[in-house]
Order: C-alpha cells, then sequence, then structure tokens
C-alpha cells in the first residue's frame, strides 16, 4: 500500500518526488484542488491512493486546447473527470440565465470552468487519448445519467453520455465504485466487460442492446418518447425514483 503523500501531485516534477513516472489514474476537476474531504475530487483521489493507486489530479484546465489535459501525460488505467463540487451550469449561470461574475470554487472568485464541463473535458480528454478509459462522475453526471429536463435550454436533453464520450459514468458518492474500477483494470479485466458495478451506467448500441440485453432490468421510455411526451417523461421519472 502507498502511504498518502501530504498533498496529491498535480505535476509530472510532484510524481517524480515520490517515484513515480507514470500515474495510474488522472483526475480531472472543474474546482480548484482543495485537499478537503469536502471536494469530491481530493476525498475520490485520497481512497484510491489508500487502494495502492497513484493518482494526480488537473485542476480547472484550459477546454480551449490539449495543453493541460496532456500536462500530466497519459495515465496507466483511466481518467477520471468531475465538473466538481458544483454543477456547472448551476455555478455559471443564475436562475434568471444571467452569467454569474464569480466562482467561488477558483482561486480569486475567477471562473474558469465551461458551462455543462463534465461534456466538455470528457471530449478533451478523448480528443488527446482516444484509447484511454474515461470514467466521469459527481453531480453533474449523476443528475443527467438518464435523457432530463434541462433548464437553460427549456428542453428534454438526452443522457450525459450521449455527448460526453465516457467509457462508464459513476453516480452516486463514488468511492466504493471507482476502487473497484482500478482494481479490476489493474487486473488486466478488459474496460467493456466492466459492467456489473453496482452504481454504474454505461452505453450500448443498439444491435448490442436487442441481442445481449441484461437479465432482469426495468426499462424506461427512451429520449425520443420523454422528449415528445410529458406523459413519458413522467412516467420515465417516476420509475427511476422508485428503483
Amino acid at each position: 500500500m502507498r502511504s498518502q503523500p501530504p498533498f496529491l501531485p498535480i505535476s509530472l516534477k510532484e510524481g517524480k518526488a515520490l517515484g513515480i513516472d507514470q500515474f495510474d489514474i488522472i483526475l480531472v476537476t472543474g474546482d480548484a484542488y482543495v485537499d478537503h474531504p469536502s471536494f469530491g475530487t481530493a476525498l475520490i483521489g485520497r481512497v484510491l491512493w489508500d487502494a495502492g493507486l497513484s493518482v494526480a489530479i488537473i485542476a480547472q484546465p484550459d477546454w480551449k486546447t490539449d495543453r493541460d489535459v496532456t500536462v500530466l501525460g497519459k495515465p496507466r488505467l483511466f481518467f477520471g473527470i468531475s465538473s466538481g463540487n458544483v454543477d456547472s451550469m448551476v455555478n455559471n449561470l443564475t436562475p434568471n440565465l444571467k452569467r454569474r461574475s464569480s466562482d467561488v470554487y477558483s482561486p480569486g472568485g475567477m471562473p474558469r470552468r465551461p458551462d455543462r464541463a463534465t461534456i466538455v473535458y470528457t471530449n478533451r480528454v478523448h480528443g488527446a487519448y482516444p484509447d484511454v478509459p474515461i470514467v466521469i462522475g459527481g453531480i453533474e453526471a449523476s443528475l443527467r445519467r438518464f435523457a432530463h429536463y434541462d433548464y437553460w435550454q427549456d428542453r428534454v436533453r438526452q443522457s450525459i453520455l450521449a455527448d460526453a464520450p465516457a467509457t462508464l459514468l459513476v453516480y452516486g458518492m463514488g468511492e466504493r465504485q471507482m476502487v473497484e474500477i482500478a482494481r479490476r483494470l489493474d487486473a488486466g479485466e478488459p474496460v467493456r466487460s466492466l459492467r456489473d458495478i453496482r452504481g454504474t451506467a454505461y452505453t450500448l448500441d443498439i444491435a448490442e442492446w436487442r441481442t445481449a440485453r441484461p437479465e432482469g432490468i426495468v426499462e424506461i421510455p427512451g429520449f425520443t418518447e420523454v422528449s415528445s411526451d410529458k406523459a413519458a417523461y413522467a412516467r420515465a421519472f417516476t420509475t427511476h425514483y422508485r428503483e
């Protein structure tokens, strides 16, 4: 088991000081890195480190270039991506759709995260490292894992997995799922086999859904239905809530 460092590394230099040439996992967050359990990224990083895995953090990367998301190189196992402690749309816009002038989770209060940060970061990372698994999580991913009403666009949007090219979505608190994902990938399991972990979601293409549908599932109305029929949306939400 690795001993916990005073702070999780945020640079290759800090990694090398810990004897690490390649990190097992790199976590990307829309918040500044604050090493406190009220910040989910720091908490997940500490839990993974305690499980014997090396973890580094990329905090508030510039989403307009690949520079920041490639600064630590390629992780051995996967990238973990979150918008941060707050949904980025709530963080960036008021209920009156006015853009906020400050961000309490950024140094100096300067806004530095994009709208729909999880989608933006995931596409940027996937573009830079298309062969590396990506796990998304946090409040933004959790709340958008199904088709959902989007207040800011005043319409129903598809699951976040339709827009963010992630391998897996972790919802809820996430500690146990992240450790299990890491341990199984570390043991050599292909990422596409990780479909039995409670508290995760993933996509299937239509052909696979028709031929390899898991047993015992509860099916809810799909995006086409819920985006055009309010009653279908209500049924989907009710079924999801009961489950």
